[in-house]
């Protein structure tokens, strides 16, 4: 009878060990180049945001305007670059640059990258939360789009590379 106790006590325990996820994913799954695309109608463009994490622990992140269904470049309305690690089930950005593009909607809000200019903004680091999905293939980031958080949306990245 204790070796039914016993043998019950050891299936219960690989279940629950081999069933429970790691809270926090391993900074080398997010290694790689990952693509959000959405068309925007009222200018015939689609926009295309990026993230590229590099194994070195940096990371590129650009908005670029593209013909829309394709990879031909309209222009960026920013680029930054920084370094990245995972904390506390959050994506931590630090060390940002930002280079905005100053052109006005009529030209698009955007502008070839060389013509991009830096800008202090203040901001040298970046909490996002976030979470892989779909065997590791989408990148989900959640998004504060005002100030005050009073709704949170979530942005879906496509690995890419």
């Amino acid at each position: 009878m204790n070796w039914i106790k016993t043998f019950s006590l050891l299936v219960v325990s690989f279940l629950v060990f081999a069933c429970s996820d790691d809270p926090t994913p391993d900074v080398t799954t997010l290694h790689g180049k990952w693509e959000n695309r959405e068309y925007q109608s009222g200018w015939d463009i689609d926009w295309v945001e990026t993230y590229h994490f590099e194994p070195n622990g940096s990371f590129q992140h650009s908005l670029i305007a593209k013909e829309p269904g394709s990879d031909v470049e309209l222009g960026y309305t920013t680029y930054r670059y920084g370094n990245f690690h995972i904390q506390n089930q959050a994506l931590q950005l630090t060390d940002l640059v930002l280079f905005i593009s100053l052109s006005d909607i009529q030209e698009g809000w955007y502008s070839p990258k060389e013509e991009l200019v830096k800008t202090d903004f203040g901001v040298n680091t970046q909490s996002i939360n976030f979470t892989l999905q779909n065997n590791n293939t989408e990148l989900v980031l959640e998004e504060c789009p005002t100030f005050e958080c009073e709704e949170i949306t979530y942005k879906v990245f496509l690995r890419v590379q």
